[in-house]
């Protein structure tokens, strides 16, 4: 316990925000491991004010506990999650405590899992919809059917409105009845017709721009590499995946390329724009053939009235493509969530 106390003392001090944030990550894994759960979650409380991270790494303490049995400390980390501040939407929140009760019906806790999906029901409903709550809703409507809950899985699905996830949470769901030898009964059966009969919004389309003399990745440059490239799995075993995030030495801010699809809170009438602050840069490869970059960037304001700098903790993505494999990275275009997955040129899987 010594050594691990000595390496949170020390990664609360590391300068640089992306290595803090991997070493204060890995002294709350560490201390998980270790069964000391509350000082796992002062290891969270340590990332300071950048919510994503913050919440997925208490997430990660809370699965933690809960494939350990350690419901006491379960209780404890859920109400840290219910309980700390959040500057922007709460849909970091609701991603959180899906996944801590998406783990708890995997041990086989499905009432505990239900009362806690139940208990966030009336927040999942009130969030503000983001690129990103479609995925969240789907998880959450998943995360139903995992605790037992077949009909009101499918109660949830409407709501996530976007087609490509509510496929996802039906094929997820139908897989999940099907490992477990569930069967729909009358009630499940009709709201399972009412969701197959109603009309599905036209899928959401990313905004693109071409540049034939190609797209300066900004940032690049004046970037250092965080750590060695990552083999990411894939379904074809031929297709050798991997990721190299980098991260910027030099603030970098570029203009709007898409209009923002966040919706402005009311308070934020007198806030102007500073334009995209670069935060992260992910290259990805194939094969050897690098295709793509993508950019998790943040949109920067002041207020033109106290003259503050503002900002939403809104974090938004831009992809860079090379379309034809000549080195040049041509197209530009919305990332419509954060995982953004995007699409892989013809040319990278024929070399």
């Amino acid at each position: 316990m010594e050594l691990a106390d000595l390496a949170f003392k020390t990664a609360k001090s590391v300068g640089k925000p992306g290595e803090r944030y991997g070493a204060l990550r890995s002294a709350a894994n560490t201390y998980s491991e270790l069964g000391l759960y509350d000082k796992a979650i002062d290891a969270t409380k340590a990332l300071g004010d950048y919510d994503r991270v913050q919440f997925n790494a208490v997430a990660e303490v809370g699965a933690h506990a809960q494939r350990k049995g350690r419901l006491d400390a379960v209780t404890q980390i859920v109400r840290t999650i219910q309980t700390t501040p959040l500057k922007e939407n709460e849909e970091l929140r609701v991603k959180a405590l899906v996944a801590i009760a998406r783990t708890g019906a995997e041990q086989g806790r499905s009432a505990e899992a239900r009362k806690l999906l139940l208990s966030i029901k009336s927040l999942v409903e009130s969030l503000e919809a983001t690129e990103n709550t479609p995925e969240i809703w789907k998880n959450f409507a998943v995360a139903f059917a995992e605790a037992g809950n077949i009909r009101g899985a499918l109660q949830q699905i409407p709501r996530i409105k976007e087609p490509y996830f509510i496929t996802q949470a039906l094929i997820n769901i139908g897989t999940f009845c099907a490992k477990k030898r569930l069967t729909f009964n009358e009630g499940d059966l009709t709201v399972l017709n009412e969701v197959v009969k109603a009309d599905l919004p036209p899928e959401l389309q990313p905004g693109r721009l071409n540049n034939e003399a190609g797209w300066e990745i900004p940032s690049l440059a004046q970037a250092r590499m965080l750590r060695p490239p990552e083999l990411q799995r894939t379904r074809d075993q031929s297709i050798q995946l991997y990721f190299t995030y980098y991260e910027p030495e030099v603030e970098t801010f570029i203009k709007l390329p898409f209009p923002s699809r966040r919706k402005p809170k009311p308070e934020e009438a007198t806030w102007v724009s500073e334009g995209l602050k670069v935060r992260l840069i992910e290259e990805r490869v194939i094969n050897g053939h690098k295709f793509c970059y993508k950019l998790d960037v943040e949109q920067m304001f002041h207020d033109k009235v106290t003259g503050f700098p503002k900002y939403t903790n809104h974090s938004e993505t831009l992809l860079y493509y090379d379309e034809d494999g000549d080195g040049k990275f041509e197209t530009l275009e919305e990332g419509l969530d954060y995982f953004a997955r995007g699409h892989i040129p013809t040319w990278v899987l024929e070399k």
